[in-house]
């Protein structure tokens, strides 16, 4: 235990509790939605945020540990505002998937049709309601990491966030319904089946309405009340079944009793005979049903052929209770309460009705009981009333079969005498080594003089696992006589359908309350119990006899699986397997613009063309843990803002941030970033990673790759070394050309209709369009404005919004008409052996395809060359190209690329070279969303969102043909105003001070005026509410005062209205013997600057060109500026600007 204090209270909690548990026990609430104590935390969805003492910037409290004399606050300003942004994001993201929510018709149209995958009630157990997901990624970690399925899947989809990992229906699917995941969904986008209805209308029926109990249900339901956790609420439960119009309440632990007889019975045979076959199975659980028909169907004759305690009170109410009552089966309506989902699928079994009719016609989860109890007016849980007889009696044997354990212990206790012929003492020792919450138990006993082996099993992870062991060495030589096997961790108390619980202790407190109802029962063994007796005296005969065989004995059967869901099932290996197991390469990447996804790919594809069992990972959609689990980690990452990392990589980050040293000793991993050399922090975030990866003690493979973009070849120059020294590490043949393609293009029948979007953007529509420099100015600047209201997307002060541009359509025509393709063609591109699907439309047409998704009129890298000259048919071109792309080539390649060829006017000139578009689709890279800083507030202007954007109208593409700088820019100036725009918002870097009265010193240089303008209008909203607004002075930044000083009026309008205390203009070109720059004027003149630097609290915003080493210049002068005008000393001066740092209140953004 440590010492910690929450909100100055001191609390002493485990060693490793993270802070939202220490928080938790000091009797502090603090938000989660994404963390579970069953599950590992991944720190996904922002809500648990909590302040540190001694760190700048509240933490994550999930994924952060505790440390002795730890001062925790839970409740700050700072920390609460970022939980309510996090949770305004998710409530958006949520209330924007309903198709209603878009007033656009086509639009709304487009969303029913994309949400179509969202809804799935195939399952008998549980359904999807996807548009309810809140993406906190529980039931994935849950199905894989808890039970082993893997089912489960998170994607990069706003629409469709979670889906089946096969991309079947869930009924399709290895799934064994379990309920684990709609146990934590916090949202009911999983829940169980529920039939609430047809239970009403069968209580008004005429019909004699039956409920029975299971033995979990009593220890759990009176959670929904507002019972302590653990707390017996037997009799609690049956009055209020029968206030709520039930007829009669028969216990389940009655006919628990029942399976202990048949099932000691069947198993003393089998000990007898000493034939077996063993192991014997229990049958009890039906997730295990679901899980050996599925993938075990080899140990069906090991099966016991005994129901389950439900599939046996089912047949019993409409045979034996019947009879008694005078009425036909079809008079009786049977619910059966359970703590399970998968009971939903055992009534459906073929030995679950006859002549007509089902034994049990609903199953009720122990949360669906309490919901109906409380749709039915009944909150006071206190009356009690007994079970109804012939089925009310039930033993201390038949209440353990809700926990693990339970069931074999019931077993032993009857098997034991039944085998001995006469009542046997077993030792203690034996029956406590059944209990517990390990996953997998042993216990040896001794039975009339046999030695007997039996084996308790829990959670289906555990299950495959004990399974791969007993299949290493042979069912018939594993030595176990009997195993007793549970789908659900705990057991049927941790059933899928039992009460939500956050409380880590839960398991632990209803184990104990099954065993207290054992305890006081005064009967504890199954084949003493009365009823049990007089029921095979006057109706069944003997155990295993004739007539209890045909009603309470069921057989089973293969149920085979679809070979897209086999080919993602996780294969669990026993501990040997594991060890000796080849090793997964796990890629994983964090991007921004798209190129790190595209190069991460690209490794993925080389590895599993080599054979490699590769995983691609992007780590935003990912479980860090995994980590652990893997013995090869690549990752790739760029640098986003000012150094920072990217959003995407957040949760692993913190999650490598919350473990210690030794976590990652078996990891070998190689990390290559992202960047420019422009900027000051050049591929921080990959060199952040590659140091974090080796103080967690994993073992470095090669060293840190750093791909330039203002290299000669781009990051190709650096990243393809360090991809030969990989696979030269990894034992890979590093890939040649695209000789076998990754993709195969092939005919459909008609496109994907409405075209949607490129995947993670929305359309918007484009607003308004003009130009905000001088007619005449050659370097011209644009307005945009965009209106987002149907995209379903929100943006805030400071993000950046990604505009996917498209080539235009003329280019795209000529260039398809000289390479003989039809534009016209509609095609789908399919990944071949395991590639990682490219982010295209189900089926497009080839025009659409070159317009939209590929940049063939981009500038190309070295690799293309390398790859085009496997296609030279004319030696003299294949010798050229291979020059091109050699080492010895490099001066020559620079020339051929001096007047910026592109893509296309490569193939035009390398006519004999003619890759199929199968190629192109690889060789060509991809359009990706180009970034603007946003230059509006939400607050302001509502859904819109403005941009400024210059437009390089002197920079040219394509040898000159294509004028107007990059692809964006070039294309954003031919649009009009109602044109739909794909656009995606990105979180930025330089969000406004959440304090308004902060004051604020801006720089921005051309276009990076956007976020600066943005801010003002974000403080004349606030002041127009009402609200006080801190000092702001704007260094505004241009080349002439009469040509691109741009946006004046409203500069004048903030100065007006008290939110722009002062405007200095820097106009780099006007005078030509003076180059000012903001520097230059912050040193003549530093008072500005430390008037507002010397105030608390006060922020330095900075958001304009990287080159010529500007950000490092401004900082120097700002440093200057405090030292002559505060009076400070140089070196207190750069330790102000460090404190500002180290706080979070210095940001830059440089492009």
């Amino acid at each position: 235990m440590v010492e910690v204090f929450v909100n100055g209270k001191a609390v002493q909690v485990p060693n490793k509790s993270n802070l939202v548990e220490a928080a938790r026990l000091a009797g502090y609430y603090v938000p989660t939605l994404c963390y579970h104590p069953r599950l590992q935390p991944v720190g996904k969805c922002g809500l648990c945020c909590v302040q540190v003492e001694g760190t700048a910037e509240p933490v994550l409290g999930c994924s952060s540990r505790v440390a002795p004399g730890m001062h925790i606050t839970t409740d700050t300003k700072e920390c609460q505002s970022r939980s309510s942004l996090a949770m305004s994001q998710i409530v958006n993201k949520v209330r924007d998937r309903a198709p209603g929510s878009f007033h656009a018709p086509e639009l709304a149209n487009l969303m029913e049709y994309s949400i179509q995958n969202a809804y799935d009630d195939s399952s008998n157990a549980i359904q999807l309601d996807i548009t309810k997901c809140v993406e906190c990624t529980r039931c994935v970690r849950m199905c894989k990491d808890v039970q082993g399925l893997n089912i489960w899947k998170f994607s990069e989809g706003q629409v469709v966030p979670i889906t089946t990992s096969s991309g079947l229906d869930v009924a399709d699917t290895l799934c064994v319904s379990c309920g684990q995941c709609a146990s934590v969904c916090p949202s009911g986008a999983i829940m169980e089946k529920s039939h609430l209805e047809q239970v009403s209308a069968a209580l008004k029926s005429g019909k004699v309405v039956v409920a029975s109990l299971a033995p979990s249900v009593r220890v759990a339901i009176g959670e929904e009340f507002g019972l302590q956790p653990g707390s017996i609420s037997t009799g609690k439960t049956v009055m209020a079944l029968k206030r709520a119009g039930f007829h009669f309440v028969f216990d389940t632990n009655f006919t628990a009793d029942l399976t202990i007889m048949e099932e000691g019975t069947e198993f003393a045979q089998r000990l007898k005979s000493g034939k077996g076959p063993f192991p014997m199975f229990s049958t009890c659980c039906p997730c295990w049903i679901n899980l050996m028909e599925k993938q075990y169907p080899q140990l069906i004759p090991n099966m016991s052929t005994c129901k389950s305690p439900q599939g046996m009170i089912g047949a019993l109410v409409k045979t034996y209770f019947a009879q008694k009552l005078g009425k036909k089966p079809s008079e009786i309506f049977h619910v059966s309460i359970m703590p399970c989902t998968a009971k939903k699928d055992e009534i459906l079994r073929d030995a679950g009705g006859r002549s007509g009719y089902r034994d049990i016609d609903y199953v009720m989860t122990t949360r669906e009981c309490a919901s109906f109890l409380k749709q039915n007016g009944i909150s006071n849980f206190e009356l009690e009333l007994p079970f109804d007889n012939p089925m009310g009696i039930g033993t201390g044997a038949g209440a353990i079969f809700g926990a693990s354990g339970g069931v074999m212990e019931a077993v032993l206790r009857t098997a034991a005498d039944k085998v001995a012929g006469q009542p046997q003492d077993i030792p203690n020792t034996s029956m406590t080594a059944c209990r517990g919450f390990d996953g997998i138990k042993t216990a040896e006993v001794q039975i009339a003089g046999l030695r007997v082996v039996v084996g308790i099993v829990n959670g289906i992870a555990n299950i495959k696992r004990f399974l791969a062991d007993m299949e290493r060495v042979g069912s018939d030589k594993c030595g176990y006589h009997f195993v007793e096997i549970m789908g659900c961790p705990g057991g049927c108390i941790g059933g899928g359908g039992q009460p939500k619980s956050n409380d880590p202790e839960i398991l632990k407190k209803r184990m104990r309350a099954i065993y207290e109802v054992d305890e006081l029962s005064q009967i504890r063994r199954s084949h003493e119990n009365p009823q049990v007796m007089e029921l095979y005296k006057t109706f069944l005969g003997d155990p295993n006899g004739e007539r209890a065989h045909h009603l309470l004995h069921t057989h089973y059967h293969e149920h085979k699986v679809k070979e897209a869901e086999l080919a993602v099932a996780p294969v669990i290996q026993s501990a040997e397997e594991g060890e000796a197991s080849a090793s997964v390469v796990a890629v994983l990447y964090a991007t921004v613009g798209g190129t790190t996804e595209s190069v991460a790919r690209s490794v993925y594809n080389d590895l599993r063309s080599s054979k490699i069992n590769a995983k691609l990972w992007p780590m935003d959609a990912c479980m860090p843990q995994d980590l652990t689990n893997v013995q090869t980690a690549l990752f790739l990452t760029c640098t986003f803002g000012d150094g920072e990392r990217p959003p995407q990589a957040g949760a692993v980050w913190d999650w490598l941030e919350a473990q210690q040293a030794g976590t990652l000793k078996g990891l070998q991993y190689a990390v290559f970033g992202l960047g420019s050399s422009k900027y000051s922090h050049f591929c921080a975030s990959a060199k952040q990673f590659d140091f974090k990866l080796e103080g967690l003690s994993a073992t470095r493979l090669i060293d840190v790759g750093l791909g330039d973009e203002a290299a000669d070849d781009g990051y190709a120059t650096a990243f393809e070394p360090w991809q030969g020294q990989l696979y030269e590490e990894l034992g890979v043949e590093p890939p040649k050309a695209a000789l076998v393609p990754h993709y195969r293009v092939v005919c459909c029948y008609e496109a994907s209709t409405p075209i949607p979007p490129p995947t993670k953007t929305m359309y918007a529509t484009l607003t308004e369009s003009r130009l905000v420099t001088q007619e005449s100015y050659n370097r011209p600047i644009r307005y945009y404005e965009f209106d987002l209201a149907d995209t379903g997307m929100e943006y805030f002060v400071g993000d950046a919004l990604g505009i996917h541009p498209s080539n235009l359509r003329a280019n795209v025509e000529q260039f398809l008409r000289e390479y003989r393709i039809n534009p016209e063609a509609i095609v789908s591109v399919l990944p071949v052996d395991e590639a990682a699907p490219l982010p295209l439309p189900p089926s497009v047409s080839v025009g659409h395809l070159f317009e939209r998704y590929l940049d063939v009129f981009s500038r190309p890298k070295k690799l293309f060359f390398r790859q085009l000259a496997q296609f030279a048919q004319a030696p003299a071109e294949r010798e050229r190209l291979e020059l091109l792309s050699s080492r010895d080539g490099a001066e020559h390649l620079t020339a051929y690329l001096k007047d910026n060829p592109s893509h296309a006017d490569v193939l035009r000139d390398f006519r004999s070279a003619h890759p199929s578009l199968d190629f192109l689709i690889e060789m060509i890279p991809l359009i990706r969303p180009r970034l603007y800083s946003v230059a509006s507030s939400p607050k302001f202007v509502g859904s819109k969102c403005q941009l400024v954007i210059g437009i390089p109208t002197e920079v040219t593409r394509a040898r000159g043909t294509i004028k107007g700088g990059g692809l964006a820019t070039s294309w954003l100036p031919t649009l009009h105003t109602g044109d739909r725009v794909p656009v995606i918002v990105h979180e930025g870097s330089l969000r406004p001070p959440q304090d308004p009265m902060a004051p604020v010193l801006l720089v921005g240089l051309g276009t990076g005026l956007a976020p600066m303008r943005a801010l003002l209008q974000d403080r004349l909203k606030d002041k127009q509410s009402g609200l006080a607004v801190g000092a702001a002075t704007l260094y505004q930044a241009c080349r002439f005062k009469d040509q691109d000083f741009i946006l004046q009026d409203e500069m004048r309008e903030f100065q007006d209205a008290g939110v722009l205390s002062r405007l200095v203009g820097c106009f780099s070109h006007q005078n030509p013997r003076r180059f000012e720059t903001v520097d230059l004027l912050m040193t003549e003149d530093p008072k500005p600057v430390w008037d507002v630097l010397s105030k608390p609290n006060a922020h330095y915003f900075y958001c304009g060109p990287a080159a010529f080493n500007i950000p490092a210049k401004l900082e120097a002068a700002i440093a200057h500026a405090c030292a002559e005008a505060g009076k400070l000393t140089t070196e207190n001066a750069l330790l102000l600007l460090e404190k500002m740092k180290a706080e979070r209140r210095w940001r830059v953004e440089a492009f």
